[in-house]
């Protein structure tokens, strides 16, 4: 996203679904849009998923979109569980959004977005998506990295995979965002 001078904020979304409560993400999009963040980051869990049928899946997508039909910022978002829970429904997140990984920088910092959730492989990070992001900081010093995910894969390192990123991350300064347990926490 494109950013005026050196100081930027960016607004975080996460989990419309597991436990929503109706009507919340409805209520609080345009508070966050009165804030005017840049850009706004989505921790996953936009639609309701767990479906294998594709008029479903484009309806619940739908939903989505109108809900977020006055926001004029950029949206990113890690896929959620929800987002890619059956095959049909990760067909139409790689049909809208073609990667379940990705990076970008805004002035001197990283944004990481991680794929945490598979149909047959959930909460793990792929040896290929820990390459991709050594690729992308590779001779880069940023000043911070934010990582988005869904799936709070960092909490248990060896079991998922992300001691693969943290020995990326070593000497770094980085942030970590993750939904999925629909709980606040910070360290």
């Amino acid at each position: 996203p494109e950013v005026k001078g050196e100081t930027y904020s960016f607004g975080i979304l996460a989990d419309r679904f597991g436990d929503e409560h109706e009507g919340i993400f409805a209520r609080l999009l345009p508070r966050l849009l009165e804030k005017q963040p840049e850009f706004i980051m989505c921790t996953g869990d936009m639609v309701a998923g767990y479906t294998n049928k594709t008029k479903t899946v484009r309806k619940q997508w739908e939903e989505f979109e109108y809900l977020m039909k006055d926001c004029k910022v950029p949206f990113y978002s890690a896929p959620g569980n929800h987002d890619v829970s059956t095959h049909a429904v990760l067909a139409e997140w790689i049909n809208r959004y073609e990667v379940l990984y990705y990076s970008f920088e805004v002035n001197d910092d990283m944004f990481w977005v991680l794929g945490t959730d598979l149909p047959d492989r959930r909460g793990v990070i792929s040896a290929r998506q820990a390459e991709y992001f050594a690729r992308v900081i590779e001779d880069k010093n940023p000043g911070r990295i934010f990582l988005f995910m869904h799936t709070p894969v960092w909490m248990t390192p060896e079991e998922t995979g992300f001691d693969q990123i943290f020995n990326i991350l070593k000497g770094r300064k980085y942030y970590i965002f993750s939904g999925h347990e629909h709980v606040f926490s910070h360290t």
